[in-house]
């Protein structure tokens, strides 16, 4: 759905672009020429900054100021109407993905918050039974704390490939991996390893029958015989206490990250805290470190003595700056996530970067940037006088459209330089220099950088540039032209990286295309709040003013429509048709090291934490 997103902001900036570029452009650029006599650039002929009402006939003002009411309007009625079409057409897609699942993952639950005397497979299972009936359950299984076990399972997994390596190394040829080993040796380890797991995992298996609570976790794995004994159960409160028994659709069976679900209760607490200090620590330190770094190179574009020059290498340093620190932050927020937070599956760390990177960014290239240096200043006014948020924006937002337009176009350009893969390539010519084949180079140098590429950071970025073009839409018409470059170039260069390049990312259902929308909703809030504080600044008149705040009502509505459209789940008609279906079974809910190891190449150890593999 990523694609599709692209597509939809294509869509709907060339919707915008009939009444805003098409009207309000030529108005403003008719405006300013009637009011000045000084020479100046087209961009800053056709955009709404620089016009002074009162220099205005009376039929003039009103002509403006009712224009822009009208644009408000169109942009959100237009926004609601085509977000809500696009997310009939995605239900499509979403129902039919949601038919596919196979078992076990269509079939099971995934149980937190387990009481005391649930926590083992055969009390689990026998609880669910009560309930639904011995007939509906297949099994059930808790999760281990498996530490010592893991350890062991990763280590035979590690000697196995090397070993694996070794038998198909050709004679003569150097190790990928840099040195000589005794085959003979591995052998030797390999079983003696082998042996240490079968024993730890026997007492494992032993401890979970005793129900010993260093060993069973909180959470636990149920399958049904059906879908609809699935569904039944996913809906009622077990207990009056609403904490115990919380249940929920599963992860894919190869991306669960169990060592995270065997946490307890009181340490996930704890990792929530320690995030969101960091997080808050990174709010308060992120704009001055900005603001500092632009300080030192300001010098060097001042030194610069041709006005074209230092013109044009001030937009490119600012854009360029801020784009530098705005890339550093995915790195940051995966690793608070991943030390952290308590992650259910590899893949739901990207659906978290998506909202944490996307506030940021909300927060740092269209709000403190514009207004002020620091987030405490900002804080500061909001507290004192909160009622006042649309005049702080209409003060600040509307003299940057040009950097903005800026920013917009040197992301079209890095979208380009990404269809180089440049990391992917410098990854894969190192292993070739190791003497690794081509096949087994390009599998090392795969996947890209999850943490600025991955499906999470992607989509917020993508959303923070149609935010971006949705906020100065009525300010300056033209960025609605660059956005749509934008996203026109980006359906085709990430169209290629997404289908042919790149390595296959976990299927989410589209959970990032439903945050993405929602983000853009609250994109066309603050558009409104900005037109409705610009038109409070310049319009002599109330009335346009509360008629472009009205348009809330309609984008409230529109929020609501769109809320109403359940995506979630299947509805129980659509599931009774899948029940008579025949699905083969993909995986199992079970802890690999509590399984055989596999031979030969690392599958299980290789993946990783993100989800990819």
């Amino acid at each position: 759905m990523f694609l599709e997103f692209m597509s939809l902001g294509r869509h709907l900036a060339m919707v915008w672009s009939v009444v805003i570029v098409g009207v309000l452009g030529p108005l403003h650029y008719f405006l300013h020429r009637s009011t000045s006599t000084d020479p100046a650039q087209f961009l800053s002929m056709t955009s709404y900054n620089g016009l002074i009402l009162a220099h205005l006939p009376r039929s003039q003002q009103l002509l403006l100021t009712w224009g822009h009411v009208v644009a408000v309007w169109y942009l959100v009625v237009s926004s609601c109407w085509l977000i809500y079409l696009a997310q009939l057409r995605f239900l499509v897609h979403r129902f039919n993905w949601l038919k596919h699942i196979p078992p076990p993952r269509a079939t099971t639950l995934l149980v937190e918050n387990l009481p005391k005397e649930c926590r083992s497979d055969d009390a689990l299972r026998v609880y669910f039974a009560r309930l639904f009936g011995p007939q509906s359950i297949v099994q059930a299984y808790v999760v281990r704390r498996t530490e010592r076990l893991r350890k062991l399972f990763t280590d035979v997994e590690t000697t196995a490939s090397r070993l694996h390596l070794e038998e198909v190394r050709q004679p003569g040829r150097e190790c990928p991996c840099g040195s000589e080993v005794d085959k003979g040796l591995l052998r030797s380890t390999l079983v003696d390893l082998k042996a240490e797991v079968s024993k730890e995992q026997k007492k494992v298996e032993e401890a979970v029958q005793q129900m010993d609570l260093k060993v069973c976790s909180s959470a636990g794995f149920v399958t049904f015989t059906s879908r609809r004994m699935c569904m039944l159960a996913l809906s009622p409160q077990y207990r009056a206490d609403a904490s115990q028994f919380t249940t929920t659709m599963p992860p894919d069976p190869e991306d669960v990250i169990y060592q995270d679900l065997a946490k307890d209760p009181e340490v996930r607490a704890g990792g929530v805290l320690t995030a969101g200090a960091l997080l808050l620590l990174i709010f308060i330190i992120w704009a001055p470190m900005i603001a500092t770094f632009l300080d030192k190179v300001e010098p060097f574009i001042v030194s610069v003595q041709n006005p074209q020059a230092r013109h044009l290498l001030q937009g490119v340093m600012r854009t360029g700056v801020l784009k530098m620190f705005m890339s550093c932050l995915p790195t940051l927020f995966m690793a608070i996530i991943h030390n952290f937070l308590t992650l259910k599956a590899g893949a739901w760390a990207q659906l978290k970067l998506q909202d944490w990177f996307f506030a940021f960014q909300l927060v740092f290239i269209l709000l403190v940037t514009t207004i002020v240096g620091t987030v405490l200043n900002v804080l500061e006014k909001l507290l004192a006088h909160p009622g006042e948020v649309v005049y702080i924006l209409a003060d600040a937002l509307p003299g940057f459209s040009n950097f903005y337009i800026n920013y917009i176009l040197l992301s079209c350009f890095l979208q380009v330089f990404d269809l180089l893969r440049t990391m992917n390539l410098a990854k894969y010519l190192f292993w070739r220099g190791r003497n690794a084949d081509p096949d087994e180079a390009r599998d090392l140098s795969e996947p890209e950088d999850q943490d600025s590429d991955g499906m999470g950071s992607r989509m917020a970025k993508v959303a923070i540039h149609l935010v971006v073009c949705t906020v100065f839409a009525s300010c300056c018409p033209v960025i609605l032209l660059v956005a749509w470059l934008y996203f026109a170039l980006g359906r085709y260069t990430y169209g290629f990286l997404v289908i042919f390049a790149e390595t296959k990312k976990p299927d989410m259902g589209g959970a990032f295309w439903v945050k993405s929308l929602r983000h853009l909703f609250l994109g066309v809030l603050i558009y409104i709040l900005l037109m409705v504080g610009l038109l409070s600044r310049t319009s002599p008149d109330r009335e346009p003013m509360l008629c472009a705040f009205a348009s809330i009502l309609a984008l409230g509505f529109g929020y609501l429509r769109f809320s109403s459209l359940s995506w979630e789940a299947l509805p129980f008609e659509a599931v009774a048709e899948v029940d008579l279906q025949h699905r083969e079974v993909s995986g199992e809910y079970r802890q690999p090291e509590c399984g055989r190891p596999r031979e030969g190449r690392r599958e299980s150890v290789g993946k990783k934490s993100d989800g990819t593999h």
